[in-house]
């Protein structure tokens, strides 16, 4: 009797409308174009082979890319991290906040210029360049296997590693944490460093 009584209450709240639905989970929003002024409340993506511009924009989650996608992030923020490990094109920030890590993986080419990064940079495989200027890193930054490096007016807070990469050149950067260098080709080059920790490998004598 209570569940034929239950069952008719249920229905009597469905027909005046006041029965609360199961909200249906949305979907990863895409990105491709230029978006500008917008504020994304979750997470984003953009799919394989697209190009996303994202201008004096915000997004409250995440950013992937799929495999040859490009992204390029010009006065605007991410509150959490931007993962781009399938094989992407080009990753450009400028003058931009991202408050988690980036990681970039078998890519074209990563920028950074005149931003600040909240975790740690991971950058590797890279076919061209990675550069960095008047940026700021608040944990460890790892660069690995890029055809060429350039940082310069950079202050990494944790430490900072560039193994098997390629005219590797570093310029007026200040490491808080350790500085070490394996593998390139040639050594790194580049004067005006400041390292707090300790300095090995490539970049023992570095200046």
């Amino acid at each position: 009797m209570k569940k034929i009584l239950s069952l008719a209450a249920a229905l009597a709240l469905a027909g005046t409308g006041l029965l609360a639905a199961t909200p249906a989970h949305a979907a990863t929003p895409g990105c491709s174009g230029t978006l500008s002024n917008k504020t994304i409340t979750g997470n984003l993506s953009v799919p394989a082979g697209k190009s996303c511009t994202l201008s004096s924009s915000r997004v409250y989650g995440n950013v992937t890319l799929g495999k040859g996608a490009s992204l390029r992030v010009t006065g605007g923020q991410v509150s959490g991290n931007v993962t781009a490990t399938n094989a992407p094109k080009d990753v450009r920030f400028e003058r931009t906040t991202v408050r988690g890590n980036v990681s970039v993986s078998a890519g074209r080419s990563v920028s950074l210029a005149s931003t600040q990064l909240g975790g740690n940079l991971s950058v590797s495989g890279l076919s061209g360049r990675a550069s960095l200027a008047s940026s700021k890193v608040s944990g460890n930054a790892y660069l690995a296997r890029a055809a060429s490096v350039g940082l310069w007016a950079n202050t990494v807070y944790g430490s900072l590693r560039v193994d098997s990469s390629r005219n590797v050149v570093l310029n007026k950067t200040r490491v808080w944490g350790n500085l070490s260098c394996a593998k390139n080709s040639p050594a790194p080059k580049g004067s005006g460093n400041k390292v707090t920790g300790s300095k090995s490998g490539q970049c023992r004598t570095l200046r």
